[in-house]
C-alpha cells in the first residue's frame, strides 16, 4: 500500500475509504497515541508518512493535515448578578443579636406592608418577634437552621401569593440592611 501511495499520494482518500475510517483524529500534545505524536511531529501539513507506524493494535499510514481553525474564546469580565441577597450568609455571619434586631424590624414591615392584621399576619409577626427563638444561637449552623425553620413556619401560613410578596418584601429589607452597611 505504501508503494501505491508513492506513485500516487492523491489516492490517500481513496484508500483511507476503502481500508480503513475516513475520520480525522486530532489530539493535544502528550494526549494522544505517542507513536503517531512523533511521526506526525516529523510531517508538514499535506505529507504522508513514508512509513507504516505501529499504534496501540494495528498499522496506521499518516498523513498530517492542518488543524481546523478555531474561533477566538470569547472572554468574560462579569462577576455574577445574583438576585438577591444571600440572606443565609448575612444572618450566619453576624451574631444572633443582629439577627433578633433584623428579624424584629422585618415583622414590623411585614404588619405594614402585607395586609390586614389578621389573625394569620399576627401569627407571623409574633414568629418574627420570638427572641427566645433566636437566642443563644452562637453558630452559622444554629442561625441559619433557625432563618429556615422561620421560612418554613411562614410558607405553611401563608397563601402562595402572600408568600411571594413576603419573599420580596424580606430580599427587599435585607438587600437596604447591606447596602446600608448593617
Amino acid at each position: 500500500m505504501r508503494r501505491q501511495l508513492r506513485k500516487a499520494p492523491a489516492r490517500f482518500s481513496q484508500l483511507q475509504r476503502e481500508f480503513c475510517c475516513t475520520m480525522i483524529e486530532d489530539w493535544m500534545d502528550g494526549r494522544g497515541s505517542p507513536a503517531l505524536t512523533s511521526e506526525l511531529s516529523q510531517l508538514e501539513p499535506g505529507q504522508i508518512s513514508a512509513r507504516a507506524v505501529q499504534s496501540e493494535n494495528s498499522y496506521v499510514i499518516v498523513q498530517r493535515v492542518d488543524p481546523p481553525i478555531q474561533p477566538p474564546m470569547g472572554v468574560s469580565y462579569q462577576l455574577p448578578e445574583p438576585v438577591g441577597p444571600d440572606i443565609n450568609y448575612l444572618l450566619g455571619s453576624r451574631d444572633g443579636a443582629f439577627m433578633r434586631a433584623e428579624l424584629q424590624r422585618l415583622g414590623q414591615e411585614v404588619l405594614e406592608s402585607l395586609g390586614p392584621p389578621d389573625q394569620t399576619m399576627q401569627v407571623v409577626v409574633r414568629l418574627h418577634k420570638d427572641e427566645a427563638r433566636f437566642e443563644h444561637l452562637e453558630t452559622w449552623e444554629l442561625r441559619v437552621q433557625a432563618f429556615r425553620a422561620l421560612q418554613d413556619n411562614v410558607k405553611a401560613l401563608l397563601e402562595p401569593d402572600a408568600y411571594e410578596r413576603y419573599l420580596a418584601l424580606l430580599n427587599s429589607h435585607f438587600e437596604q440592611t447591606v447596602l446600608l452597611g448593617g
